[in-house]
């Protein structure tokens, strides 16, 4: 029993690799990038969290988040009910 466990995630390991590869990457690749200051996706200098800083000081984001909540949640539990 314990070698076919062992084959399954033998066999199962380059595609769970693959995933995660996928997700991972671009995801980090996206952070990487969000504290830099891009135009165009040329690289400018680095700003930190100002960028961040900036979208939540922003009332723009904070009324689109609200706006957001105000669909989602009515319509889960439209679908639960």
């Amino acid at each position: 029993m314990k070698k076919k466990s062992i084959t399954g995630l033998l066999l199962s390991a380059p595609s769970m690799l693959l995933i995660i590869a996928i997700m991972v990457i671009p995801l980090f690749y996206t952070v990487y990038c969000s504290l830099f200051n891009l135009d165009y996706l040329q690289f400018g200098g680095f700003v930190g969290l100002k960028n961040y800083q900036k979208i939540l000081s922003s009332t723009v984001v904070w009324k689109s988040l609200l706006t957001t909540m105000m669909i989602t949640i009515p319509s889960m539990i439209l679908s639960l009910v």
